[in-house]
């Protein structure tokens, strides 16, 4: 379109925009405003061709977008060095269900892989420096492999990017640096996700961290899927979407839903592997659901974790959310629910956004919305974070912390014009995706992510009982207060030991 209409102010304009959307927007996380970069599009088009610009015109764009420019550069204090080709090694979990590249070995022309080679040697020459991956799936043993090469004093590790649920355990053994002390890292950069932080900070510590070099905790977002020719076919006279935007996504519609989408194919009298569930998922969705409901295993005061107390409403909530999941309509399996996902025989799936991927040579036409509310009172819609989502970490026995803070401060900066965009036109803009209002749903939940702590720190295996509180039949108030004293005293050793 700019090579057609010939304009240059327009593409100054459309280059501004691209800036000021990825720069202040995108990077900050809190609204992802594809719908204003394309009508910043629309408008330029729609002035060109009113009867072009004057140089007086021309001389104020370019004034305004100079403007703009020295507003929003926030490249302008980032730190750089000279490290004469030295290598250094990143630790990196794997997994198959979510995006966690980072490097690739060379272009292929797939948008994401290019991006992460593009961005790692844009990070090699910026300082001249040499990466080096050491990689692993994140459940073959992370947590004892980088903690017998950390307390053995092996410097070999200079970062990682751990899954959260194995490096936080870990945490309390002193085997990573506080992230607060390193004065090269600067967290008030939109490259490093805000959010997260509100569940990593401890006593005013911080052992890891998210940020835009790896996109892997928003491929780590529980989501629902739903078939939409099975949706209509059910002739509810309701979009979903609608339902989403008007606060009407409830557990309640949800468990309505399940019932009516659930189909006895062969008409046994039974729902089996080949009839059609109303909701396949696994027991990882009992956190999503709890979160939804805007309740939690473990809150947090002033960055003091402690045990939420089991009032009314978290005692409602859990047993509506057991409602849900024991219904007979639901699938409990993995990765069965997939298989009958893609087959055509499920309503809804809740699995991880990383599924998305999965499905993209699916003939099932799917859309995405977030998990319910517990009721229409409820202000927001809440997002789980799953917690094999990779977080960045340096290790105590690095060779030197500054080096290390920062390669990974410059990591995520270069990252938020590569990966970031890369993600957002992989996932959202339709190659996953099938609509725009998946888009906006999506939009949405990511506005809201948060974690559970009791799954991420294991604290007196605390998140065990609150799964099987949820996904059983246990009594919900005596299963949780029979551990309620011995987590809290977990809590207590933990805080002593990182203390």
């Amino acid at each position: 379109l700019l090579k057609k209409h010939r304009a240059d102010w327009l593409f100054r304009l459309f280059q501004s925009a691209i800036i000021i959307v990825y720069r202040e927007d995108i990077m900050a996380k809190t609204k992802y405003s594809l719908r204003l970069l394309s009508a910043l599009i629309l408008a330029s088009l729609a002035l060109n061709g009113c009867g072009g610009t004057t140089q007086s015109d021309t001389n104020d764009i370019e004034s305004a977008e100079s403007d703009s420019l020295q507003t929003t550069d926030i490249y302008s204090n980032l730190p750089t060095a000279d490290y004469d080709g030295e290598t250094f090694t990143i630790y990196n979990d794997t997994m198959t269900y979510a995006e966690t590249r980072l490097d690739s070995e060379s272009q292929i022309g797939d948008v994401m892989n290019d991006a992460v080679y593009n961005r790692t040697r844009e990070l090699e020459e910026y300082l001249n420096i040499e990466i080096a991956l050491i990689e692993q799936d994140m459940w073959t043993g992370t947590a004892s492999y980088l903690t017998n090469i950390i307390m053995a004093g092996d410097d070999s590790i200079d970062a990682a990017y751990v899954a959260i649920l194995n490096a936080g355990p870990m945490t309390a053994d002193s085997l990573f640096v506080d992230l607060y002390t390193v004065d090269e890292i600067d967290f008030d950069k939109p490259w490093w996700d805000e959010r997260s932080r509100k569940y990593f900070e401890l006593d005013g510590k911080l052992f890891m961290a998210h940020g835009d070099a790896s996109v892997c905790y928003l491929d780590c977002l529980w989501v629902t899927f739903f078939n939409k020719d099975l949706y209509e076919n059910l002739n509810t006279g309701t979009n979903l979407y609608e339902l989403v935007n008007s606060g009407g996504w409830t557990l309640d519609r949800l468990n309505e839903l399940i019932e009516i989408g659930t189909n006895d194919l062969n008409g046994d009298g039974f729902i089996t592997d080949g009839d059609q569930y109303g909701l396949g998922t696994h027991n990882g969705a009992a956190f999503g659901l709890l979160h939804g409901c805007d309740e939690r295993g473990i809150e947090t005061e002033n960055g003091i974790p402690f045990v939420a107390d089991v009032d009314e409403n978290m005692f409602n909530a859990i047993n509506k959310i057991k409602e849900v999941i024991t219904s007979n309509g639901v699938m409990l399996a993995t990765p069965a629910c997939l298989e009958q996902f893609d087959g055509g025989k499920l309503l809804f799936m809740m699995e991880v956004l990383g599924n998305a991927s999965n499905l993209r040579e699916s003939q099932t036409d799917f859309g995405i919305i977030p998990f319910p509310k517990y009721d229409e009172k409820q202000e927001n819609y809440i997002s789980y974070e799953s917690p094999s989502a990779t977080a960045a970490m340096i290790p105590v026995s690095c060779k030197d912390v500054a080096r290390s803070g920062l390669v990974l401060e410059v990591m995520q900066a270069l990252s938020s014009e590569t990966i970031v965009p890369a993600y957002y036109e992989m996932v959202l803009a339709g190659k996953n995706t099938r609509d725009d209002e998946s888009v906006e749903m999506l939009d949405l939940m990511f506005e809201n992510i948060e974690c559970e702590m009791s799954y991420v720190y294991q604290w007196g295996g605390y998140h065990s009982k609150l799964i099987s509180a949820i996904t059983t039949s246990v009594d919900v108030i005596s299963t949780l207060e029979s551990v309620h004293d011995s987590v809290e005293k977990a809590l207590e050793d933990f805080l002593a030991d990182i203390g």
